[in-house]
């Protein structure tokens, strides 16, 4: 079976944006997307991602999503 993390619903929907921010997220391993996600981040303002997601700063997610990993990046 499969498992998800349940940060990742609202409501029994998935949080507008998980998809698009995923797709940036594609080329890393899942434990560095939950790493992602949960760890707050001086770019949103110190909140995590997820919440960013939840705040509706769908864009500002999906920008620092292109970065991550990357050497250099925040």
């Amino acid at each position: 079976g499969y498992s998800y993390p349940s940060f990742q619903f609202d409501e029994g929907k998935t949080l507008k944006g998980l998809e698009e921010v995923l797709g940036k997220l594609s080329a890393i391993d899942p434990w560095m997307q939950l790493n992602f996600f949960t760890r707050p981040n001086e770019r949103l303002g110190g909140s995590t991602p997820i919440d960013a997601l939840r705040e509706g700063k769908v864009d500002d997610v999906v920008s620092l999503a292109s970065g991550y990993g990357e050497q250099g990046a925040i």
